[in-house]
Parts: C-alpha cells; sequence; structure tokens
C-alpha cells in the first residue's frame, strides 16, 4: 500500500549523489576551462547544460528546479 508503480527510468530520479561527487551537490561539476561551476541534468538520455555560475550553490539552486519540473514526484533532493 505504501508503494507506487514506476519505471526503472523513473525511479533511477531517486538516487543518491555518487561518492566521487567534488561539488557536494547532484548535477553540480567544476568547468575548469571556464573557471566556473556548471549546472546540467540528465533526461531521457540527453544531457542538458543549464548554464555556468561563479558558485556551487548558485548551480545546484538552477538544478533542483530543473529537476523538480523534468522529474516531477520522483524528484528527491540530495
Amino acid at each position: 500500500s505504501n508503494l507506487r508503480w514506476a519505471t526503472h527510468a523513473e525511479n533511477s530520479h531517486n538516487r543518491k549523489k555518487q561518492r566521487n561527487n567534488t561539488s557536494g551537490y547532484t548535477g553540480v561539476s567544476f568547468h575548469k576551462a571556464a573557471g566556473k561551476w556548471e549546472a546540467y541534468i540528465k533526461v531521457d538520455g540527453k544531457k542538458n547544460h543549464l548554464g555556468t555560475f561563479h558558485t556551487p550553490e548558485e548551480a545546484a539552486a538552477v538544478y533542483r528546479e530543473a529537476a523538480k519540473e523534468a522529474f516531477g514526484e520522483f524528484y528527491r533532493e540530495c
């Protein structure tokens, strides 16, 4: 009664951030050439660039909004 139907792809949106994550945020990495933090999200197998930012916190905020919209009820904040 406490389970919901989900495809494998929908269920994978609930994953924790990886252990080797250096930014501390899901969907955020440092872009060495630009010297800034970038936000990206992968939807339907395509990696979408969300922009570059001065701080990882700014990039994470943009990722969170995009993930809420893309993943809906399957989004989980890490």
